[in-house]
């Protein structure tokens, strides 16, 4: 545990989570406790329905503006802004998805001091994350001349959002005033339509698939290497120690464990590893892992000459259609 901060009021998180994300969700509950000697109030955002459950069990929907607008995971993504309202626009909140592990008192970041801004966020030029994810979803936004934040974890002043019209979110998407991309990374369009600004956050508090001593919050937010369902992730080791130590500590009950193995939103392995004895639990997961990367990236491997020709047909039928209307025009 790391020296813990003081704080005497009650923390209020958020997070973003569904029926599908039990297990990460939990594991990340186990953290922020076990992190903390400071009352922590933690919330719900249901990926579903966008609404909000209350650890008293109240259930609080989207804002009007909010409703019937979003499905699926647009309700997950886009509730997060709807957390002022939730608050009555008072006091401060933190939002973070639900595939995060807490390695520090998460009262370090409740305390920070947001001065004059709405908001405090990492911004993605300052991101560290892993290689892969990099390249497949953040350097366009690396290089790009706007100032983009990562809105996976957030410290939020809720009375600085008291002007902000949640319908207005919507139809200024709607009218073109912004992207989805500006609009869930917080783009100068998107700041300057709503007026707010936003404190650059350090770094350690959303590293992205991958840890280093400093990290505070650990995010598995790469899709094709997240831990619970794949064997590669760089750092699975982190995860799995924690995993296995929520189950073993009551944290993760066996039934919901097996309805996420059901539901294939894990692995059998991970399903498998807490109830391995304990004596051989450690060689027999590495093993297993093991098996399970050489069997990944064999498959990988075999399927990636397919995929190059597969694209390259698509190309090719392409140009032959585009040669076809040509023709015909």
């Amino acid at each position: 545990m790391t020296n813990l901060t003081t704080t005497s009021e009650t923390i209020r998180i958020f997070i973003g989570s569904s029926a599908r994300n039990v297990v990460e969700e939990k594991v990340f509950k186990y953290t922020l406790i076990e992190q903390t000697n400071h009352p922590l109030e933690i919330n719900i955002i249901e990926g579903q329905t966008g609404a909000a459950r209350f650890h008293s069990g109240e259930v609080k929907p989207l804002p009007p503006g909010l409703r019937g607008q979003l499905k699926g995971a647009t309700a997950f993504s886009l509730g997060r802004y709807a957390i002022p309202y939730w608050c009555g626009y008072e006091g401060k909140a933190i939002y973070c998805d639900s595939d995060i592990v807490a390695r520090a008192d998460i009262a370090e970041l409740w305390n920070l001091d947001l001065q004059d801004a709405a908001m405090a966020a990492v911004p993605v030029k300052q991101a560290k994350s892993s290689s892969h994810y990099v390249n497949t979803v953040l350097k366009s936004k690396i290089v790009s001349d706007d100032k983009l934040y990562l809105t996976s974890v957030m410290l939020i002043d809720c009375a600085k959002f008291k002007d902000l019209d949640t319908k207005k979110i919507i139809d200024g998407y709607n009218a073109g005033e912004y992207t989805y991309s500006e609009m869930m990374f917080v783009g100068g369009k998107f700041r300057n339509k709503f007026g707010f600004s936003v404190k650059d956050l350090s770094d350690d508090w959303n590293h992205l698939d991958i840890c280093f001593e400093n990290s505070k919050l650990v995010h598995f937010t790469d899709l094709t290497s997240q831990p619970w369902l794949f064997p590669h992730n760089p750092v699975a080791d982190l995860w799995e120690s924690i995993f296995i130590e929520a189950v073993e500590k009551g944290a993760l009950k066996e039934e919901e464990i097996v309805e996420a193995y059901e539901i294939g939103v894990i692995s059998q392995r991970v399903r498998t590893i807490p109830y391995i004895q304990k004596d051989t639990q450690k060689y027999i997961n590495n093993l297993w892992r093991g098996i399970d990367v050489l069997s990944f990236q064999t498959k990988t491997l075999i399927k990636a000459p397919f995929t190059a020709i597969k694209n390259r047909l698509k190309k090719i039928r392409k140009i032959s259609l585009d040669k076809k209307t040509d023709l015909i025009t």
